[in-house]
């Protein structure tokens, strides 16, 4: 990750532990000998140290085989003095041995980014024996961190026990989710609309012509304006240190015992990343490092950890959810890291359940203090969300639709972001009534009236469930409104209370320097401007209030 702060540019794993590995590339080989009946040859590396051992793929009939793959062993795990490439024959009964090249791990160059990759050379192959044999091998070894550019793409020791097609689902990839918005200059077709002719309304006199919504494909509603939903995404990052967990809970049974193979799914805007997935680990330790272009201060980032079911072939299962972690980037210090390990915790029909916990960094970057502070006074939706509102089933059917094609996109990547994964990160539904929202939202309520109101215990009734849920929503909008009323001065936002306690200070100057008549005169006048001089958008005041911090994020 590179994060940006001010006009310096960070190390690219600067949050990060560093990680040493061994890297072994092989590229290819020449004049290899034949070894079958017919003299030809079928030929494949294998990469040993220690206990662990990798192979590459190997060629029909091919005596200049090229490979270029990359084998990476954890310093950690090394329990050998060297390693040993090995080049063999690929056969029905028993594999020819063809010959070999051995390093010293003592000897291995070191290389630290942004260093130039190490450029490979010729070896001469060994026999058994130390003689001489036939054939070259290209090869490029030496040791790294997980900053190396081959990390993401190599045979990792860790996961030795996945083989074939799994491999290629346990490393960490970035996705871009599909815009639901126009942009400025580009010409995209999001979808189509058919309106019969005769259905449209005869204009016959100078009057203007009522609009309305008209559906296109999919039920997504175009509206030009949505442009406005990123602005100003140059001036702020985030950045997010994923390091590790520890305490996992077993999710599944494998060879009469619990297991757990984690892996991490953090998502802000557009842009998503995955970690690789950590084979068989209570403790995994990820210690990847990324970075987000941050549109509005006042958002939050999720990162949720689940458990890979998909690497022994079992592609009817769905990956399990071990818990799910977001922070709002308002409540962080610009450019100071925060390190701290948050509870992983999911709801089951038994009811909430502690899964373990996650360690994470997160660092919030500025280069421009002035327009992240104008932020604050800006509607939290584009224009057209407040002069033509859209009704609260049109919202249900959006989200619905926004996630299928969300997780459809997603989940053809490789590896890809399945369905369960992206329904879960966007909380596909919040929106739904449950007692334990409800239950929540009424704590939430008595804590900001408590010493006010006396309120009586609630009720389950499932007939009165539809008229709950909106109940439920009305609570939790009002406790957000409280939340919100008492963050002004509690510190959580520090650029919020900032700029309340400087607007106060300079509202009581003013006041005290100006008479009394005249604020009221002025007052009135604002009030009974024309209307020409109002506008449908919020007020500054309001845009100001809706932004402040609430308990809504951590809501399970």
């Amino acid at each position: 990750m590179a994060g940006l702060a001010g006009d310096k540019l960070t190390s690219t794993y600067d949050l990060v532990e560093q990680m040493q590995y061994l890297y072994v590339r092989v590229v290819k080989a020449k004049e290899l000998p034949g070894k079958d009946v017919t003299g030809s040859c079928d030929p494949y590396v294998e990469v040993k140290l220690g206990n662990y051992k990798g192979a590459t793929r190997h060629f029909e009939k091919n005596t200049k085989p090229e490979w270029n793959q990359v084998f990476a062993f954890s310093k950690e795990r090394i329990q050998s003095s060297i390693v040993e490439i090995v080049v063999k024959d690929k056969d029905f009964v028993k594999d020819d041995y063809i010959g070999r090249v051995i390093f010293d791990l003592n000897e291995v160059p070191k290389r630290v980014p942004p260093d130039s990759p190490l450029a490979p050379q010729w070896y001469r192959l060994e026999g058994r024996k130390g003689d001489k044999a036939k054939g070259e091998l290209m090869l490029a070894v030496w040791m790294g961190t997980q900053g190396d550019e081959a990390f993401p793409e190599a045979w990792h020791s860790d996961a030795a026990s996945v083989g074939g097609d799994a491999v290629g689902k346990i490393r960490s990839k970035v996705y871009l989710s599909p815009k639901l918005w126009v942009g400025p200059g580009k010409d995209e077709t999001l979808g189509r609309c058919f309106i019969p002719l005769h259905t449209l309304q005869r204009r016959l006199d100078h009057k203007p012509v009522n609009t309305q919504w008209y559906n296109l494909e999919k039920h997504i509603i175009v509206n030009g304006e949505k442009k406005e939903t990123i602005v100003e995404a140059e001036h702020w990052n985030s950045g997010a240190r994923i390091l590790s967990a520890h305490g996992l809970m077993p999710m599944k049974n494998k060879d009469g015992r619990g297991a757990t193979d984690a892996y991490c799914v953090a998502k802000y805007g557009q842009k998503w990343v995955r970690t690789r997935t950590i084979i068989d680990s209570f403790h995994p330790r990820w210690n990847e490092q990324y970075t987000w272009e941050v549109f509005d201060p006042c958002t939050v980032i999720t990162i949720g950890v689940f458990d890979n079911c998909h690497l022994h072939g079992n592609n009817g299962t769905r990956d399990s959810r071990i818990g799910k972690v977001r922070v709002r980037l308002s409540t962080l210090e610009t450019d100071r890291v925060y390190t701290h390990s948050y509870p992983l915790i999911v709801l089951h029909p038994s009811g909430v359940k502690k899964m373990g916990e996650v360690q994470l960094a997160v660092r919030f970057s500025c280069s421009s203090w002035i327009n992240m502070l104008h932020m604050y006074s800006h509607p939290l939706l584009p224009k057209m969300h407040y002069v033509h509102p859209l009704s609260v089933i049109q919202l249900d059917s959006l989200r619905h639709q926004a996630t299928q094609i969300v997780s459809m996109r997603l989940s053809r990547a490789e590896p890809p972001l399945r369905k369960e994964v992206v329904e879960y990160m966007l909380d596909i539904d919040s929106h739904m009534w449950s007692m334990r929202r409800s239950k929540a939202n009424f704590f939430r309520i008595m804590n900001v009236l408590s010493g006010m109101i006396a309120v009586g215990r609630w009720m389950r009734y499932d007939r009165l469930r539809s008229i709950a849920g909106r109940i439920q929503t009305v609570v939790g909008d009002l406790a957000t409104q409280g939340e919100r009323f008492q963050s002004l001065l509690s510190w959580r936002d520090p650029r919020a209370t900032a700029l309340f306690v400087t607007f106060c200070l300079v509202a009581a100057i003013v006041l005290y320097i100006t008479p009394f008549k005249v604020v009221i005169l002025i007052y009135g006048i604002y009030v009974l401007r024309h209307p020409r001089f109002r506008k449908k958008l919020p007020s500054v005041p309001i845009n100001f209030f809706r932004r402040l911090p609430a308990r809504t994020d951590s809501m399970l």
